[in-house]
C-alpha cells in the first residue's frame, strides 16, 4: 500500500532527483507516483514491495504526450515535478534486466507541426544558427549573461537560470569566484576574461552542461507555451480564433518580455494604448493584426530595426507549417534578362539624413534601383528620400507602413537641369515606369530569392483609393497593386 507522499527539494538535478528518488525506493520500497503541491516534488511508495532485484527507476524529461518507452524497460509513472526549481514533465522507468544499462528515452517527434514551427523560430530569434551551449550578451535593455536556446538570462532574475548555471559551472569543477554575479547585471559586453568564458564555455557544452541547459530550456519553454495557450483561450472565450503565424508572432514576443497582460486585455476585444492606441482585433486574429500590435510597442518603437529579424523568426517557423501543402511542380521560370551593356554608371544618392543601410531589405532595394539609374537618360539621376522610418502610418488607410518595418523606399527622378520630376500623380514622363521596369529585371537579377516580393508604388495610390499613384515608392511587401501587377508590367515593357 502507499505510504504518504514524501516531499523532495524542488531545486535538485535531474540527476539528484533521481538519486534521491532511489535511496528512498531502498527504504519504503517501489515508486508509484510522482508529481507536486505548487512548491515541492511529491512521491508516494509502495511499502510492500521492494524494487525488484533492486533495479531502482531512472528519470527522463519527456512530453506531456508522445513519448516511447525505451526497449528493455517499463513505465512505472509519469508527471510534473521540479527540477532545477522548474517544473517539468518527467517519466520514471524501470529496466526489466537487473544487468540492462538504462537507454535513453527515444527522441519523441514534435506533437505536430505546429509545435515544431513554434520551437524553429524561438531558436531562431533567440540564437539564430549559434549554439545554445554558450555565453551570449544581447547587450539590450538590463540583459546580461544568457545561454540554451531559450536565452536564459542571468540578469533577468530567473531562479532557474541561476541554479542551472551555478550547477554547470559545480558539475565541471569551476569555482564561481563571482562569475555569476558578474554575468548576473547589464552587461554591454563579456565581463569575464578570455579564459574563464573558454572554461565556461567547455562547461555548456559538457554533457553534464547540455543535460542541464536543456532541461532549463524546456523549463522555460514549457511557461511560454502555457502563456501562448492562455492567450489562444482568452481570444476563444471572446469569439476569436488567433491565425496559427499571428501565434508564432506571440510566443516570441512572449518569450521577450515575460507572461502577457496587456496582450490578454486586447485579446479579449478591447483597444488598448501602447505607444499609440491599437484597435481592437476582428474575429480573426491576423498576421497583420499582431504586427500592428507590437509595431505600437515601445520596444519596437525604439528598436524599429529589430523587427525585421522577428519577422524572420517567424517565418523560418511558418516555413514549417507549409511542409504539410501537396507539392506542386511549378514550371521552371525563364532566365532574367542579361545585365544592361553599354550603359550608364550607378546614379543614386540619399536626401541628407538618409539612410541607405537601415536594414538588409533597404540596401537590396537601393542596390537594385541603382542598377536601373544606369539605363536614365543622360544627366539625369535618382535621389532616395526616405527609407526607414519607424512607427509610419500609411496614409489616409493608418495601415502599417512597409517604411516602419524597413522594407520600403522612395525615390525622385531629377532631370539634367536639375529639375525633380514629380513623383506622384501621372507619369507624364515615363521614366518612373521604366525605371520600375529596370529595377524588376534587377532584382531577379541580383536576388533571385525575392522574386515576386518587390511592388512598385505606381501600381497603387499614396492612400485612399481615389489618391494620386505612388510613383515613388519600392518595396519587398509583394507584387500588388490595384493598378496591375509589376510583373506584368515588365514582361509587356520588355515585348
Amino acid at each position: 500500500m502507499p505510504a504518504d507522499p514524501i516531499a523532495i527539494d524542488p531545486k535538485l538535478s535531474l540527476a539528484d532527483l533521481e538519486a534521491t528518488i532511489g535511496q528512498q525506493e531502498e527504504i519504503l520500497g517501489a515508486l508509484l507516483t510522482i508529481g507536486n503541491d505548487g512548491a515541492v516534488t511529491l512521491c508516494t511508495f509502495d511499502e510492500e514491495h521492494d524494487p525488484v532485484d533492486g533495479q531502482l527507476v531512472t528519470l527522463q524529461i519527456v512530453p506531456i504526450e508522445g513519448f516511447a518507452t525505451p526497449a528493455g524497460q517499463d513505465l512505472v509513472c509519469e508527471g510534473d515535478a521540479f527540477v532545477n526549481g522548474g517544473v517539468v514533465h518527467v517519466a520514471a522507468f524501470r529496466a526489466r534486466d537487473a544487468d540492462a544499462v538504462p537507454e535513453p528515452v527515444p527522441a519523441a517527434p514534435a506533437e505536430n507541426l505546429f509545435d515544431k514551427a513554434l520551437r524553429i523560430a524561438v531558436r531562431v530569434n533567440e540564437i539564430g544558427d549559434q549554439s545554445p551551449y554558450q555565453l551570449c550578451f544581447a547587450g539590450l535593455a538590463k540583459s546580461g549573461g544568457s545561454f540554451g536556446f531559450m536565452q536564459g538570462d542571468l540578469a533577468a532574475g530567473q531562479q532557474i537560470v541561476t541554479d542551472t548555471f551555478r550547477q554547470v559551472l559545480a558539475a565541471a569543477g569551476i569555482p564561481d569566484d563571482n562569475i555569476t554575479g558578474r554575468l548576473s547585471v547589464h552587461c554591454t559586453s563579456n565581463p569575464l576574461s578570455a579564459a574563464e568564458t573558454a572554461r565556461v564555455n567547455a562547461a555548456l557544452d559538457s554533457p553534464e552542461g547540455r543535460r542541464l541547459v536543456d532541461a532549463m530550456d524546456e523549463d522555460i519553454l514549457s511557461k511560454a507555451l502555457n502563456d501562448l495557450r492562455t492567450c489562444v483561450t482568452t481570444a476563444a472565450a471572446g469569439g476569436r480564433t488567433v491565425e496559427p503565424v499571428a501565434q508564432i508572432y506571440m510566443l516570441l514576443w512572449i518569450n521577450m518580455t515575460g507572461p502577457p497582460s496587456v496582450l490578454l486585455d486586447w485579446l479579449r476585444g478591447n483597444a488598448v494604448t501602447l505607444t499609440r492606441t491599437v484597435p481592437a482585433p476582428g474575429a480573426v486574429v491576423s498576421v497583420a493584426d499582431i504586427e500592428n500590435y507590437l509595431l505600437a510597442s515601445q520596444y519596437f518603437t525604439e528598436n524599429p530595426r529589430t523587427f525585421a529579424h522577428l519577422r524572420q523568426s517567424v517565418r523560418a517557423g511558418a516555413d514549417v507549417l507549409r511542409l504539410s501543402d501537396p507539392v506542386v511542380d511549378e514550371p521552371i521560370p525563364p532566365p532574367p534578362p542579361p545585365a544592361p551593356a553599354g550603359l550608364g554608371p550607378v546614379r543614386l544618392s540619399p536626401a541628407p539624413n538618409i539612410s541607405l543601410n537601415a536594414t538588409q531589405a533597404i540596401q537590396q532595394l537601393v542596390a537594385i534601383v541603382g542598377e536601373a539609374t544606369r539605363s536614365l537618360p543622360p544627366d539625369h539621376r535618382l535621389v532616395v528620400t526616405s527609407t526607414l522610418r519607424p512607427n509610419s502610418r500609411v496614409a489616409g488607410t493608418g495601415g502599417i507602413s512597409r517604411h516602419a518595418t524597413g522594407e520600403a523606399i522612395d525615390v525622385e527622378i531629377f532631370d539634367a537641369q536639375g529639375q525633380r520630376i514629380p513623383n506622384k500623380g501621372p507619369d507624364t514622363t515615363g521614366l518612373y515606369r521604366q525605371l520600375a521596369i529596370d529595377t524588376y529585371h534587377a532584382n531577379d537579377r541580383l536576388f533571385p530569392q525575392r522574386r515576386g516580393q518587390l511592388a512598385w508604388g505606381g501600381n497603387f495610390t499614396t492612400g485612399p483609393a481615389d489618391g494620386p499613384r505612388d510613383l515613388m515608392h519600392f518595396d519587398y511587401g509583394g507584387d500588388r497593386g490595384r493598378f496591375g501587377l509589376l510583373a506584368t508590367l515588365a514582361q509587356r515593357g520588355s515585348a
